[in-house]
């Protein structure tokens, strides 16, 4: 039974990372595509992307977003056999099927950008999937840790700069300029915050958050003039930090295992002690 649970959470981790993979595919392309578009004064939209860019990114949004359907039903398939499912892997789970689900759902209404609610929505639901994917397969590859109440709130920090990141260029083009100050303003704030929950071992996910805060102070600092590139660069470092924070999980010990050990290390400390 053993050698079938370990058998099981390798095959979980590989189906969930692969699909982390994939949705942050889907992401890019979908980033791409909408930072590549502007609406004229009647809401129709056009590409300033090349034909053969454009082409590009649509096929790899639709073929990963079928496979990423597919790695997210595997995943739930795998992760159930393991009775009862174990309560950190409940969390990322819940939210896979529920970003699944949501995504489907609003999917007939994200053509044509019409809808800034929508949009957003559709961005952030990409990165809470791959983000919930890859917590799932971090921690189907290490039985026994959860993240920390600060990754997760940095976790969540970023998932609502981003959404605003998303309102604003939403917004922007519809020729209305909301959110962006917002943003703007809370870049630095979210960026501590991250690096605060890194501090204790994930010093590379403070890098990752310096390396996008900075690039939002840049692009903020050249406002009209910014290019596709650096907004999509910035775009995808919160979605790779997104799914750097939700990997980032460490050994739970619990209260009385830690009492416990205490407890142990007084007795170990009383025999070595001279009498």
């Amino acid at each position: 039974m053993r050698v079938d649970a370990a058998l099981n959470d390798r095959r979980l981790a590989r189906v969930a990372a692969l699909g982390a993979a994939f949705a942050l595919v889907v992401v890019a392309a979908s980033a791409l595509l909408r930072l590549g578009t502007v609406l004229d004064a009647g809401g129709n939209p056009s590409s300033l992307l090349a034909p053969a860019l454009q082409s590009a990114a649509r096929l790899a949004h639709r073929v990963c977003a079928s496979a990423v359907g597919l790695a997210a039903l595997a995943a739930v398939l795998l992760a159930v056999r393991a009775r009862p499912v174990p309560c950190a892997r409940r969390a990322p789970l819940a939210a896979a099927v529920l970003c699944t689900l949501m995504l489907a759902a609003i999917g007939p209404y994200t053509p044509g950008y019409r809808h800034v609610g929508v949009t957003v929505a559709n961005a952030v639901l990409g990165i809470a999937l791959a983000a919930s994917l890859a917590a799932l397969a971090a921690q189907a590859s290490r039985p026994g840790s959860r993240a920390s109440l600060a990754t997760r709130l940095a976790l969540l920090a970023v998932l609502i700069e981003a959404a605003l990141g998303t309102a604003g260029s939403a917004a922007a083009m519809h020729g209305r300029l909301a959110f962006e100050p917002l943003h703007v303003a809370l870049g630095p704030v979210v960026g501590a915050i991250v690096v605060v929950a890194a501090l204790r071992g994930g010093r590379w996910i403070a890098g990752l958050a310096l390396a996008q805060m900075g690039l939002g102070i840049v692009l903020a600092a050249m406002g009209a003039s910014r290019g596709l590139p650096g907004q999509w660069l910035h775009a995808m470092l919160a979605a790779l930090l997104a799914v750097a924070l939700a990997s980032d999980r460490r050994p739970f010990r619990s209260r009385a295992d830690a009492a416990g050990r205490g407890m142990s290390d007084d007795a170990d400390t009383r025999k070595r002690s001279p009498r």
